[in-house]
């Protein structure tokens, strides 16, 4: 514990000393707390050299997402699996990484689960009725990130309340017996604001064991899902000292059919995940020096009851976290920043026939960064930090961009570090015929990328297109009865964006991700990594109240586990999913919605031995008032 006190006690003291404000200081702009472009004069930020997609919250309502896996699908550089239909387990992969190796972060503390073999995040749980932003950050971010940042990084933001009080409402219903209702409230009243939100999602869910199974099942055929979630969020103060607490649970019950080989009698699994902040922002120096200081604490229970009733898994894990994030704006171009934190994690593990398990760690970080313009149209970023984790050696990593303008092109990249600090399950869970290896190291990648950007026909089309790479080291793989640091694998390919604005309400997006994944050692191509995957949006205005959208999906073949035969590997066929949206506002207060997804009703698997739900129609209504 000394060792994380002496990096976290003296930036803390420094810190406290040179922000308190000076007497008669003005109001400033405040800023936000992922991208600085809210200043009164611009600074430039270590993000401006990065490849990001922001999802707006008008984004998602236009997509009528209902989950942070329905939102994701879409993103260029991001790869889906989830184990059937709606509410079934769904985890992403940025750029050929693994799905632990993306880190998730909300309202500035990880989620990633700590209770995880491989601490990837479940996405179906997750509504988006409380989300003002997701940021999108691909490629190795551990600099800015810590831990899991390898492929890249996923940033979550939850609404504030603001301006007059209203009340929020959406009713949604549609196929495979699909129900939601949404009601919420917020706004700001002097100095306080508020928002909250209550959701809860009910399915009879789509069958998610394939037809060819479908002569094994035992009882009813389908995936139920109930699902609850309501979130708070509470501020008081103004744009120079603003104190916030959020809150969100969310609990779910349901029913499955999964695992390797598939199971065909009906299992059950209920969840409960619990999330706290309270967090403080402050400014001095006439608005020059922000500060956000922050504790939280996540815990989730997962509890598995097979077909006998007999509880045959628990899952629990929780994280509590303190940290301190600075922003010093020197002048118009330059702008320093420093972050640390302190963390600890524990988890408990128990099944019919083994033993439990439990375990704890802690560790500190602190990073810097530095973004500066050298001149009008060079911007260059550099970033480092340092993580400690007990029982393990410290872990260093960095990252250089730059971003460069001329004659309407923008060209940008990067090279940094990223890592993924061992689980807590994989140092530590025991069982009859596994022990976890204490030893671990840390899992390292170095990559880079480079993307050029370029306007046409007056602004009206723009294209983007980034090449990649990413080598990852030490990857942590099942050697017999433990874990073992053995692989080396290497992801590399490319990303290219193309927006036409057709007409002043009309917009066509394409994108495409090509991307190879292979073992340096074997030369195999990984698992769940499809080649290519093209996306195709069409946007909107029949009339100003009556907006219209389509979407195409394809993803190429794949390679993927047998799910009857682990570990044998098959190939996996390609896809293509066809989807539509439309809402129509019927005054200000009310509008109408309703998509088609799978319209062309393909039945396919992704993951091997996973269906994916058939042709679904739904229909929905919102108030604002």
């Amino acid at each position: 514990m000394r060792s994380y006190f002496s990096l976290i006690l003296p930036s803390i003291f420094i810190g406290g000393v040179l922000a308190v404000p000076p007497p008669g200081q003005s109001t400033p702009t405040r800023l936000p707390k992922v991208i600085v472009k809210g200043a009164a004069i611009p600074a430039p930020h270590p993000l401006d050299t990065a490849d990001i997609t922001r999802i707006t919250a008008k984004d998602l309502e236009q997509q009528q997402s209902v989950t942070l896996a329905d939102a994701l699908r879409r993103v260029p550089g991001v790869y889906l699996t989830q184990d059937g239909g709606i509410g079934q387990k769904a985890t992403v992969s940025l750029r050929g990484a693994s799905t632990g190796q993306t880190a998730v972060i909300l309202d500035g503390m990880h989620i990633n689960d700590v209770s995880a073999d491989n601490g990837a995040v479940d996405l179906a749980p997750w509504g988006v009725d409380d989300v003002a932003e997701i940021q999108v950050i691909r490629g190795p971010f551990s600099s800015l990130y810590g831990t899991d940042a390898i492929g890249g990084v996923v940033v979550i933001e939850t609404k504030k309340g603001k301006g007059s009080g209203k009340i929020l409402g959406k009713a949604e219903f549609g196929s495979y017996s699909t129900y939601q209702q949404v009601v919420g409230a917020q706004g700001q009243k002097e100095r306080i604001d508020y928002q909250i939100t209550a959701s809860r999602l009910q399915s009879a869910g789509s069958p998610l064991t394939p037809d060819r199974f479908r002569s094994q099942l035992v009882g009813k055929a389908n995936d139920p899902l109930h699902q609850e979630n309501i979130s708070t969020r509470l501020g008081a103060g103004h744009e120079t000292t603003h104190l916030s607490f959020f809150s969100r649970y969310t609990t779910r019950r349901l029913g499955f059919r999964s695992g390797f080989p598939v199971r065909v009698e009906p299992w059950r699994q209920s969840m409960d995940e619990y999330f706290n902040r309270l967090q403080g922002h402050f400014e001095g120096l006439e608005g020059k020096w922000s500060h956000d200081v922050g504790i939280a604490y996540y815990a989730n229970n997962r509890e598995n009851e097979n077909s006998l009733g007999q509880k045959d898994g628990v899952n629990k894990g929780d994280q509590t976290q303190a940290d301190w994030r600075q922003a010093l704006r020197i002048n118009e171009n330059i702008q320093a920043q420093m972050a640390t934190e302190l963390v600890q994690k524990k988890f408990y593990t128990s099944s019919l026939n083994s033993v439990s398990n439990r375990a704890k760690s802690t560790h500190g970080g602190l990073g810097g960064a530095l973004s500066f313009i050298i001149a009008e149209p060079f911007t260059v970023s550099l970033a480092a930090r340092i993580d400690k984790y007990q029982g393990l050696p410290a872990v260093t990593t960095y990252r250089g961009g730059a971003e460069y303008r001329i004659f309407e092109f923008t060209f940008k990249g990067g090279l940094g570090i990223g890592f993924k600090a061992p689980t807590l399950a994989q140092r530590f869970y025991r069982s009859p015929s596994f022990v976890g290896n204490p030893n671990l190291k840390p899992e390292k990648s170095l990559g880079w990328d480079f993307g050029v950007e370029r306007s046409f026909l007056q602004k009206r089309l723009n294209l983007e297109i980034i090449l990649f790479q990413n080598r990852i080291r030490d990857l942590i793989v099942y050697g017999g009865n433990t874990n073992v640091n053995r692989k080396r694998v290497r992801t590399q390919g490319f990303e290219a964006i193309a927006k036409l604005q057709v007409m002043q309400d009309w917009r066509i997006v394409v994108t495409h991700t090509y991307t190879q994944a292979v073992d340096e050692q074997t030369k195999l191509k990984l698992e769940r990594r499809p080649r290519n995957k093209t996306t195709l949006q069409v946007i909107g205005q029949v009339t100003p109240e009556w907006q219209v959208s389509g979407n195409i999906l394809y993803v190429g073949t794949q390679v993927d586990f047998d799910s009857q035969n682990y570990p044998k590997r098959i190939s996996m066929p390609s896809y293509t999913i066809l989807g539509a949206e439309t809402s129509y506002q019927l005054n200000d207060q009310w509008q109408i919605y309703g998509r088609g997804e799978n319209i062309l009703n393909h039945r396919y698997e992704n993951p091997d031995g996973y269906q994916q739900p058939g042709l679904g129609i739904y229909m929905g209504v919102r108030v604002k008032c």
